[in-house]
């Protein structure tokens, strides 16, 4: 499993490793609450990539409003 926690920049990796991705299809745990809209915007370089993930959030807390997970995994 690759996992990426690298404090806000995950977007970033993950148009940078689209052709990784693809050839080599990782376990993939995505930290997602760095920015607000993590949880809207990185699955979609994954899915671009792999159409075949499967996506699904770990652990979550409440900001009072919403939940905020804390990460993503694909497999």
């Amino acid at each position: 499993m690759s996992k990426m926690d690298i404090e806000g920049a995950e977007r970033e990796a993950l148009a940078g490793a689209e052709a990784a991705l693809r050839a080599h299809r990782p376990r993939l745990m995505i930290d997602a609450y760095h920015r607000t809209d993590d949880m809207r915007v990185l699955p979609g370089p994954v899915k671009t990539a792999g159409p075949s993930y499967r996506m699904s959030c770990g652990p979550r807390e409440s900001d009072g409003t919403r939940l905020v997970p804390h990460v993503i995994f694909f497999s």
